[in-house]
């Protein structure tokens, strides 16, 4: 698989391979010996509360049994019971809703501070002092940064402001009131008063590096060249209508296109004909105005650079850009006012391209109760109605990587059946033997799909991969009751008799391996802190699909062999 979903299912697989490794040289080697000493005559293990629990699994087993035995006889009622769990798993498949990554709470959140276009960095300044005075009596917010003149989605600019609000630890923030959303709805609603400044208040992406917000990253790319202000124009009329549909929330855009600039108009012609490059006019410009790298020099046993720059008096108005002059090719110095002329404009702060298309990017979040792969869907769907013509749209960031791993859980699911029979097949010579243990495994992912949606999970990449694991998680039980009904077959028992036998005999390790692992992962169900989101989706799916499995599917295993095996010996005397 591509991207980051094929990262995230190789850390996967490679963890589950070496775990599974290692506990199965310590099945065959220290577990026999541990039984030895526990199981041997007069052990504790015999009596006591130990007994009860024997004697009422017995009575359990023996249940179990007469009911697998009633299934086998009415194998009409064993059929409908697996039509109604294949129809129930694709129905609940079709409906859950999709997502890519979980949004995780890790412990601090951001915002953006964006004044007005002719603001100075001093007014910036004062506004973020505010911020500080508004947010430190938040509960729950134990730290706060902020910078000015700098923004992860602004760029730079004296108008633009960056925060960071630091939580306190998870064992502090226990309630409903100091979850990250709580902080950040409490923290917008604040913030959002001001009028002196437009603040919009995000949570990091939940893999570092990949984006720079939660939520979408939508790029709206002009196709034919558009001025920067119909871009603008274009992307308002966008995130107006984005934000009228209550599915979508705080679809928002930094993009601006009327920035006061100054703009310098160079008489070319008169630069050639007196003997000045046009780039040395723009050095020029950019070694006062800007900076311009020197050379290098040691200090201390390290290097440092030197960067010519004028002061900060001297580049501090319009006028100053008068006063600078250029050297023509025989060396004289000529004054700048002979071959510019000065005025003022409006533009963007920041030009931004994507796919080589000027483009605007567009964030913003799905409502509650709606999953982000949806809001994307919605998305797409405003603005092909929106835009005018001229324009398309784009993916960036985690939004692109959803999208590139749209519908590949269906085919990772049927990929890890194919190779779960094949193994099969190949183990026990037979294309039909290992098809009860193939079929009883859509009983765990019915489990699997409606813990998700009990729980009000979307179905995101961490419950795939549960999904996945089920194949070989409910294959396990089957196997156990088929390899033995299989060996009592060969052994000349009727078919019936088989496979009731072998879902006695195994009943016990089928319940105590499957119980074993569902409270192993119970913690993660209910898993609160750093890390929670992804714990529950993968915890969740895994949980209630091997619960389902236990409680349910374990009695269509003995009736599907009794059906199988019946079929394969009426092929062979055919």
């Amino acid at each position: 698989m591509p991207g980051i979903s094929g990262q995230l299912y190789k850390q996967f697989a490679v963890t589950i391979s070496t775990s599974v490794l290692i506990s199965s040289i310590n099945a065959l080697t220290l577990s026999p010996a541990l039984c030895a000493v526990f199981l041997k005559p007069g052990s504790p293990f015999r009596r006591g509360p130990f007994a009860w629990f024997n004697k009422a699994l017995s009575g359990v087993r023996n249940i179990y049994a007469a009911t697998a035995g009633w299934l086998i006889r009415r194998l009409a009622v064993a059929l409908l019971l697996l039509a109604a769990v294949f129809a129930s798993t694709y129905y609940l498949f079709e409906r859950t809703p999709r997502s890519f990554i979980p949004r995780e709470d890790q412990g601090a959140f951001f915002f953006n501070v964006q004044l007005a276009d002719r603001a100075s960095l001093n007014l910036t300044n004062r506004v973020m002092a505010r911020i500080y005075q508004e947010v430190k009596g938040i509960n729950g917010i134990q730290n706060f940064l902020g910078i000015t003149g700098f923004s992860l989605l602004s760029g730079t600019g004296e108008n633009v402001g960056f925060g960071i609000g630091v939580l306190a630890t998870w064992d502090e923030r226990t309630s409903p009131q100091t979850s990250i959303d709580a902080i950040v709805g409490q923290v917008q609603r604040k913030l959002g008063a001001m009028s002196s400044a437009r603040i919009l208040t995000f949570v990091p992406p939940p893999i570092r590096g990949l984006g720079r917000t939660g939520g979408f990253d939508f790029r709206l790319q002009a196709l034919r060249g558009q001025s920067p202000q119909e871009m603008a124009a274009a992307a308002r009329a966008l995130v107006v209508a984005a934000n009228r549909d209550p599915r979508l929330s705080r679809v928002f855009t930094t993009y601006r296109a009327s920035t006061p600039q100054i703009y310098v108009d160079l008489d070319r012609t008169k630069a050639e004909v007196m003997g000045i490059p046009v780039s040395r006019v723009y050095r020029t410009l950019q070694a006062y105005l800007g900076s311009a790298y020197a050379n290098d020099f040691n200090l201390f046993g390290r290097v440092y650079q030197v960067k010519v720059q004028a002061d900060a008096p001297f580049r501090s108005i319009r006028e100053d850009i008068m006063r600078l002059y250029v050297k023509n090719n025989e060396g004289h110095m000529v004054p700048l006012r002979e071959l510019v002329r000065l005025s003022t404009v409006l533009g963007p702060q920041q030009v931004y391209r994507y796919n080589q298309f000027p483009s605007v990017q567009i964030n913003g979040q799905a409502a509650p109760g709606v999953s982000s792969t949806e809001a994307m869907s919605i998305m797409e769907k405003i603005a092909s109605e929106t835009l005018p013509e001229g324009y398309s749209f784009d993916w960036s960031t985690m939004s692109f990587q959803e999208r590139k791993a749209k519908g590949q859980v269906a085919t990772l699911f049927a990929l890890a059946l194919v190779f779960g029979y094949l193994f099969l097949v190949a183990q026990y010579e037979s294309w039909t033997i290992p098809l009860p243990i193939i079929i009883s495994i859509p009983v765990a992912t019915l489990g699997g799909l409606a813990g998700i949606w009990i729980a009000g999970l979307d179905l995101s990449i961490y419950a795939q991969i549960g999904l996945v694991m089920l194949v070989g998680l409910a294959s396990k039980n089957a196997i156990l009751i088929v390899e033995f009904a299989k060996d009592r077959r060969n052994q000349g028992i009727p078919i019936a008799q088989a496979a009731v036998e072998g879902a006695k005999t195994r009943f016990r390790p089928v319940l105590m391996t499957a119980l074993t692992f569902i409270m192993g992962v119970a913690p993660m169900v209910i898993a609160t802190g750093a890390g929670a989101a992804s714990r529950r989706h993968i915890g969740t799916a895994v949980f209630s699909g091997m619960l389902a499995a236990t409680l349910v599917g374990i009695f269509l295993v003995p009736p599907m062999y009794y059906a199988f095996q019946s079929m394969r010996e009426r092929w062979k005397r055919g």
